[in-house]
């Protein structure tokens, strides 16, 4: 079930053929069809703008055409029953189940309160969220370096910061490897930042 304002992935048009096959004027048959028009969205995030009474929904990034339920995926993949055990059973003490699940419930609270499809939706959903590059703009706040200046603006864009000279740093000395999170940011310099919230 689609909900407004929820982020989803338009599925591959393969997938999606191999699933539903075409109609004769070479559309993907699924409810409302989708069409050639609508491929250049394929793999792409969107945010479900309204969902109306037939489940049918618009996007906000694409005006021009209502989309079915059957032509999304979630972001980011569920994980296998295995990899959630193992994710509950690492992270029992870590403090993250109260991130995941609003509470820090024992295993049996947990089961009393969620079924398993909440629960691998909820763990597939944090899981993925701490593997995606970070995004945002900070303002540094203190610097102890030539490489930033105090209370000058950057963008950190897919994971990747550019600093005063142009060069492009990211969370490891290599600068091979985004960073996944604000804190890593400030663990990785001696300069300090601050997240820059914008109207």
């Amino acid at each position: 079930m689609l909900k407004a304002g929820e982020k989803r992935t338009v599925r591959s048009w393969e997938d999606m053929e191999k699933e539903y096959g075409l109609d004769v004027v070479g559309d993907i048959m699924v409810r409302g069809c989708f069409s050639k028009e609508m491929n250049k969205f394929c793999g792409d995030e969107v945010t479900i703008k309204h969902v109306y009474g037939n489940g049918m929904a618009s996007i906000e990034e694409d005006s021009c055409y209502l989309r079915s339920p059957e032509m999304f995926e979630p972001v980011g993949k569920l994980l296998s029953a295995n990899e959630v055990w193992k994710w509950l059973g690492d992270n029992y003490i870590d403090g993250h189940y109260v991130e995941v699940f609003g509470e820090d419930y024992d295993f049996s609270e947990l089961c009393e309160n969620f079924t398993f499809e909440e629960i691998v939706k909820r763990v597939s959903d944090y899981v993925n969220s701490q593997n995606k590059p970070y995004n945002g703009n900070i303002v540094c706040t203190e610097s102890e370096s030539a490489l930033f200046t105090q209370w000058k603006k950057y963008e950190v864009k897919d994971g990747f910061l550019v600093g005063n000279s142009g060069k492009t740093y990211g969370s490891e000395t290599s600068n091979r490897m985004p960073f996944r999170s604000f804190d890593e940011i400030n663990s990785r310099f001696r300069s300090k930042f601050a997240k820059l919230i914008e109207d």
